[in-house]
């Protein structure tokens, strides 16, 4: 920092980073986009659509305005086009449903200060039914912005049998079926998510070749003879001990010659960069017992101690970065 001012600037933005933050989840989670999609509204009028307070709505819009998510004519408040395909359900790059996940996340970031002290998450209590429908919907929001990234950058053409363990929705099944007719795909997942990924998948015509497997993956056998499993955004959940065991589950289902996908954002040894899987450990460290951010040489070395006998490194961009093993 070159002078004082500099100083005190950095730590008031970084301070004070979160009151701009919470007006648009805010707005997302009352469902304001939503509300201005193709009109113009008073407030008085959009808090009637919404069921809102009028004066405490209007200082909300006047903020959205502020800080640039929407516009004001007169006593007219309108969405700025560029946003909608993001903001709006149906949008091509919808991410409403991840905005509601970080919206829920909030309270637990609150609770940094006591998670340090005690070394134990914010809470222990499993998520309610719309948290969970949000946080499954967020995965899809995150998988479909960069998804053919990913499969640009696989290779699929010797695979008949995929399977994706902790699949969620079921995105990576989708994509997997509608770009080789002769995959079949297994989305394994808990009963409750299985659910909603049948809602998800159901207006697809390949639905067909994606079959929905109930299971737990510390508890269940995922089956046998994949040529490819993948394994996306899930040990950052967990800690090396349970990591190493669903390595080796995994092991035991892929076919010689298959293997096994493991993507998620990886930290560099420093454990200081990139600021993104920085970030998403302190998300861990909050939300679960174990989880982290690790490093490609730390899961590497862990693929191997669970029988795998080569593993390569792909970085495709900040959203698309996987480690395939190969059995």
């Amino acid at each position: 920092m070159e002078n004082s001012k500099e100083t005190l600037s950095f730590i008031y933005r970084n301070a004070k980073a979160y009151k701009q933050s919470l007006i648009l989840l805010s707005a997302n989670e009352l469902g304001v986009f939503e509300a201005l999609h193709g009109n113009r509204a008073s407030a008085g009028n959009l808090a009637k659509k919404i069921k809102s307070n009028t004066r405490a709505l209007t200082l909300l819009l006047n903020a959205l305005v502020s800080i640039g998510f929407l516009r004001k004519s007169g006593e007219y408040y309108s969405n700025i086009k560029d946003f909608e395909d993001y903001l709006i359900q149906g949008g091509k790059h919808y991410i409403g449903s991840s905005l509601k996940h970080d919206f829920n996340l909030v309270s637990s970031w609150k609770e940094i200060p006591a998670v340090v002290k005690s070394g134990r998450p914010a809470s222990t209590e499993r998520r309610t039914k719309k948290e969970q429908e949000n946080f499954i919907l967020a995965m899809a929001n995150s998988s479909e912005l960069r998804i053919e990234d990913f499969f640009d950058n696989v290779d699929f053409n010797s695979c008949k049998k995929f399977m994706d363990v902790g699949g969620g929705p079921g995105t990576f099944c989708l994509n997997a079926v509608k770009r080789n007719p002769e995959i079949t795909a297994f989305n394994f997942d808990l009963p409750e998510t299985n659910v909603i990924a049948r809602k998800y998948l159901n207006s697809f015509k390949e639905k067909s070749r994606i079959k929905l497997v109930n299971g737990d993956y510390f508890k269940d056998d995922f089956g046998k003879d994949f040529d490819i499993i993948l394994l996306s955004n899930i040990i950052h959940s967990l800690g090396e001990k349970d990591i190493v065991k669903l390595f080796k589950k995994s092991f035991k289902s892929i076919s010689s010659g298959g293997k096994l996908i493991i993507k998620d954002f990886y930290i560099a040894d420093n454990r200081i960069e990139p600021i993104r899987p920085v970030l998403f450990a302190i998300n861990m460290l909050v939300n679960t017992k174990e989880g982290c951010a690790y490093s490609v040489k730390d899961t590497s070395r862990w693929l191997k101690t669970a029988g795998f006998t080569r593993t390569k490194y792909f970085y495709v961009n900040d959203e698309v970065e996987f480690i395939e093993a190969y059995k």
